[in-house]
């Protein structure tokens, strides 16, 4: 054997410098990056700790279609006790969502939590978040902003399974 193969030290952790390229990321057009600042904002973890402006970024996430964004939203409900029904209907929509458009893990948390809830919620309002997971619709990249390929491309998480072949179809 001509080359020894070393492995590559540890790199320091800089959970500043961190912060910095995710925001970055994010303010590239990046769905994931979206959901990782709002994750070091919750937890204080190389920027100062502010839940508020997590959940601001929890929020931009999911709307653009974010798994993982869309399980902790629907998350605060909690088991649907304490919490409002329109909180319920929030959370059980988010739920759903996360469930359809996870994958793994995430799915799975998504739809145990989700038959949790609606255990506590009235039927009516199972309908009603149920209509409203039907019709969401992920928010468009931002104008100016490269499409995040794992979101918005053909193939991509928000672009549904036979669009890319009627555009190619149709010449759009």
């Amino acid at each position: 054997m001509l080359f020894r193969s070393w492995p590559d030290p540890p790199l320091p952790e800089d959970p500043a410098k961190a912060v910095e390229w995710i925001s970055s990321a994010a303010d590239a057009g990046s769905v994931d990056a979206l959901y990782l600042y709002a994750q070091r904002l919750e937890r204080g973890k190389g920027v100062e700790r502010d839940e508020y402006e997590a959940e601001k970024w929890y929020l931009r996430a999911a709307m653009r279609g974010q798994p993982a964004a869309q399980l902790w939203l629907g998350q605060r409900a909690g088991d649907g006790t304490n919490s409002s029904p329109e909180m319920n209907v929030d959370s059980f929509m988010w739920l759903t969502l996360a469930s359809q458009r996870g994958q793994g893990k995430i799915r799975t948390d998504a739809a145990q939590q989700r038959r949790t809830l609606q255990q506590k919620m009235m039927p009516s309002e199972v309908t009603e978040a149920t209509t409203r997971a039907r019709e969401w619709k992920p928010l468009k990249q931002q104008a100016g902003l490269k499409p995040d390929p794992a979101y918005d491309e053909p193939g991509g998480l928000n672009v549904p399974k036979g669009a890319a072949n009627a555009a190619a179809r149709t010449g759009g």
